[in-house]
């Protein structure tokens, strides 16, 4: 089969309105007609069609290599723990914040929702409190071994880096000559023991959701959930310095997918492909031409009125793929989306906005990567339009063009170098072809909790609000009551207030 523009995987196609001319043009306003059409492609492919309120397409701002793929097994565990452990902002295009772990959040999710079914349970006080008390100590045996481990690992690190490999003690050496083995041993064995005696008390309970929850506690306290890895590749060769993080992997064969070749097409005009999502959250936050020319050096003012020319005349884009897949992410036996959905609904709402609500410690969790190979751009335009990105793509070193976030063919931070870029000049389009094979990721899925957990309604308070009124006037009818305005006066007469003193004196 024909490897051409015509039969790529995917072809989304951004056609301008037939007929009358539209408001807005396909490439004015940023782009944003064109930003909202592709949106819903990428919602289509990565979520389906009519997307829920927790399940959210976020866009790469430029094409990523997927790290995953390299032949290193190390290498391809780092990347997968980036992509799947570190939760990324609540926007519509992906940042990733280095702060925030899913683990972290889940830990602290588990937490929240043992201490809040605990106190609904029909046990008696004191089992209540011992289960807590229980709970406590657990929580702060994991964090001292955490700790002791973390303290460890960075006294190791700061010897590392300042005597040089032959001269240097293995990690395991200078545990023992500092006598972290011991600590780390110590506190180990305190968690273990910790776990131990909450598996017990709380077993007391006889609740079923404790049962559970306590499951999960257990599951994320488990060592085996966890892999030593390098915290980056300058630490690759060096396994001393490795640290420990939860099981996060990327599923679906790399090798497979860079391999195989799967036609599909897939067209989408403006009739039926915006993103409501997209036009009711994200439209006024896009601040990038979806369609334009870039330099590294700057724009001139003729290179400005030259893209405004291109914006205008483009009437359509179609961008294809060799290859374009789904690969879901995936974590160990520590995480369970199940506990999540049954107990998020029940915490109160100030614990549920810590865990789930703005910058919480779960407000979006990865769930799914969309990867693309083999990218293609074809532009159709007047040929004035077309002879403007053909020349400005071959002007210089670091002349690109920029398609959304796309800069094809320029140097430095580009999604694809000049060298890996195949143009074609045709009389009513021209096509940019990636011919570098690597993959690339494209958007991230992820799961907004808020978006289908509810908190828990907020306790009814004592009295009413209509009470409350009614008791407020009564207290201040008895404070300004005649009596009470009479014993005041007489308190604050000068011949009492003299005798008083007196007494005192």
């Amino acid at each position: 089969m024909s490897r051409t523009v015509s039969s790529a995987l995917l072809s989304l196609t951004l056609l301008a309105p037939l007929g009358a001319k539209a408001q807005e043009p396909l490439f004015g306003d940023w782009g944003n007609p064109a930003w909202s059409r592709y949106f819903k492609a990428i919602e289509n492919r990565l979520i389906g069609p009519a997307p829920s309120n927790s399940d959210l397409a976020i866009l790469l701002p430029t094409p990523t290599n997927a790290d995953w793929s390299s032949n290193n097994q190390t290498r391809r565990l780092v990347a997968m723990n980036g992509w799947g452990e570190l939760m990324p902002s609540l926007q519509w295009t992906y940042l990733r914040n280095s702060s925030k772990r899913i683990s972290d959040g889940y830990k602290y999710f588990l937490n929240a929702a043992m201490l809040q079914r605990i106190g609904q349970g029909n046990a008696s006080e004191d089992l209540k409190n011992a289960t807590r008390r229980a709970l406590d100590e657990l929580e702060f045996a994991r964090s001292d071994y955490k700790a002791s481990v973390e303290q460890a690992d960075a006294a190791y690190e700061s010897y590392a880096s300042v005597t040089p490999k032959p001269q240097r003690l293995t990690k395991a050496q200078f545990f023992k000559q500092q006598a972290y083995d011991v600590q780390i041993k110590v506190k180990d064995r305190a968690l273990k023991e910790a776990a131990g005696t909450f598996d017990i008390i709380s077993g007391g309970l006889n609740d079923p959701d404790i049962a559970l929850l306590k499951d999960a506690q257990i599951r994320l306290t488990n060592p085996n959930q966890k892999i030593r890895l390098p915290a980056s590749n300058e630490l690759l060769n060096d396994p001393d310095r490795w640290q420990e993080y939860y099981i996060t992997t990327i599923d679906k064969s790399m090798n497979t997918f860079i391999n195989d070749y799967k036609p599909q097409t897939q067209e989408i005009n403006e009739a039926q492909s915006s993103s409501q999502y997209f036009e009711s959250r994200w439209k006024v936050n896009v601040s990038v031409s979806f369609l334009g020319l870039f330099r590294a050096g700057g724009a001139s003012a003729e290179q400005i009125t030259r893209e405004k020319h291109v914006r205008t005349n483009t009437t359509n884009i179609q961008i294809g793929f060799e290859n374009l897949d789904v690969f879901p992410i995936t974590r160990g036996e520590w995480y369970s989306q199940n506990v999540i959905d049954k107990f998020g609904p029940t915490l109160k709402p100030s614990e549920f906005n810590a865990v789930f609500g703005p910058g919480g410690q779960l407000e979006v969790v990865p769930m799914n990567l969309l990867v693309g190979k083999g990218m293609s751009f074809t532009v159709f335009a007047d040929s004035q339009s077309l002879d403007y990105l053909y020349q400005h793509f071959h002007a210089s070193a670091d002349a690109g063009v920029m398609i959304g976030w796309w800069k094809l063919g320029g140097s430095g931070e580009y999604s694809t170098t000049k060298e890996n870029i195949e143009v074609k000049r045709f009389s009513d389009r021209i096509t940019f072809s990636d011919l570098s094979g690597r993959p690339q990721v494209i958007a991230m899925a992820v799961k907004y909790m808020a978006g289908s957990i509810k908190p828990a309604a907020a306790a009814a308070p004592l009295v009413s609000a209509e009470q409350m009124t009614r008791g407020l006037k009564n207290i201040e009818a008895i404070w300004t009551a005649e009596r009470g305005a009479k014993a005041l006066q007489d308190f604050a007469r000068p011949t009492l207030m003299q005798n008083i003193r007196l007494q005192f004196q």
